[in-house]
C-alpha cells in the first residue's frame, strides 16, 4: 500500500500535497454514496475472552461498519492534534510544509468519514481517540519537547503517525461489510501511504527499499531496529524508508524519541504505535 514518489521536494508545497490528496475528494464522494439498508452492520460479533475462569470475560464487541468508521475518524483528529502540538513546540523540522498540508487532508477526510457514519445510520464521533491520545500522542509530544534533537524527532513522529494512519485503514478494509466502504477505506489509506512515502523521502532521501529487496524479503531491511548492546548508549533514530510496494506492513510502527543526553526518565525511548483495536474502538454511544 506504500508507494515511492520520484520527486519528493516538488510534492511538499501546499498545492502539490493537496493535489496528491485528490483521492480525498473521490473518497468523500464514495463515502457519501455508501449508505445502505444494513445500517452499517458489519462482521459478526467478535468476542474477547479472559484466560482465567474465575475472572469475568471482556464484553463482546460488535465490530460494525459504523464502529470502524468512527474509530478511523477519531484517528484523523488525533493526527490534527499531533501536528498542532508539534507546530506549537517548533518541532516539525524538515516536514513542516508537508505536515501542515497533510493536516488539511486529515480534516477533509474526517468530515467525509463522519458523513459516511451518518449515512449508514450511525452517530459520528468528531473528536480525537482518547486511548490513542493518552497512550501515544501525549507521551510522544512530551518526549519530543524534552529532546535535544527536537526537530528531527518531530519530523519522524509525523512520519510514524502518517504510516500508522495508512496501516489502520488497510487493516479495516477486510472488516467492512459494504463494498463501497471497503473501496473508500482503500482510497483514503492510499493517500496516507503516499504521504508517508513523501515524508520519508524528505527525512531520508536515499533510503529506498528496492524491488529486489522486497522480492528477497530481507528481514534486515524492514525489521524494527533493536536497541544497542551498550545499555548506556542512547538509542539511535529508527531508519524510515520509501517502500515501492502494493501493500504496507500491518505491524506496529516503531519510533525512538527523547533526549540522548539524559540517563533517567528523559532518556530516549522506543515507542510502538499500534493500530486501534478493542481497547480503542469508538463504541456505540461513546461521546468525546
Amino acid at each position: 500500500m506504500t508507494t515511492h514518489i520520484e520527486s519528493p521536494t516538488s510534492s511538499l508545497d501546499r498545492r502539490g500535497f493537496l493535489r496528491m490528496g485528490g483521492l480525498v475528494a473521490a473518497s468523500a464522494a464514495v463515502l457519501a454514496a455508501c449508505g445502505g439498508e444494513d445500517n452499517g452492520a458489519g462482521p459478526e460479533v467478535i468476542p474477547q475472552s479472559g484466560t482465567a475462569a474465575p475472572k469475568p470475560t471482556a464484553p463482546e464487541v460488535e465490530v460494525s461498519d459504523a464502529l470502524l468508521l468512527r474509530t478511523a475518524t477519531s484517528l484523523h483528529h488525533n493526527g490534527v492534534d499531533l501536528i498542532n502540538g508539534l507546530e506549537k513546540l517548533g518541532a516539525l523540522g524538515v516536514v513542516a510544509d508537508g505536515a501542515k498540508a497533510y493536516r488539511e487532508v486529515l480534516k477533509t477526510q474526517a468530515a467525509a468519514l463522519s458523513e459516511a457514519v451518518a449515512g449508514i445510520g450511525g452517530v459520528p464521533f468528531e473528536a480525537p481517540n482518547p486511548v490513542v491520545n493518552d497512550k501515544v500522542i501525549r507521551p510522544a509530544l512530551a518526549l519530543v519537547e524534552g529532546s535535544d534533537s527536537k526537530e528531527d524527532d518531530g519530523a519522524r513522529l509525523v512520519h510514524a503517525f502518517v504510516t500508522l494512519a495508512a496501516t489502520a485503514h488497510q487493516s479495516i478494509v477486510g472488516l467492512l461489510s459494504v463494498p463501497g466502504l471497503r473501496m473508500a477505506a482503500m482510497q483514503i489509506g492510499s493517500v496516507h501511504a503516499k504521504a508517508s512515502s513523501i515524508l520519508a523521502a524528505v527525512i531520508s532521501p536515499d533510503a529506498v527499499v528496492s524491488a529486489a529487496d522486497i522480492q528477497a524479503a530481507s528481514p534486515d531491511i524492514l525489521a524494527p531496529q533493536e536497541p544497542e548492546a551498550d545499555a548506556g548508549a542512547p538509542l539511535p533514530p529508527i531508519p524510515v524508508y520509501q517502500v515501492p510496494s502494493a501493500f504496507g506492513t500491518l505491524s506496529a510502527v516503531q519510533i525512538v524519541l527523547g533526549n540522548s543526553t539524559k540517563t533517567e526518565d528523559g532518556k530516549r525511548v522506543q515507542l510502538g504505535l499500534d493500530t486501534p483495536s478493542f481497547n480503542s474502538f469508538i463504541l456505540d454511544g461513546q461521546t468525546p
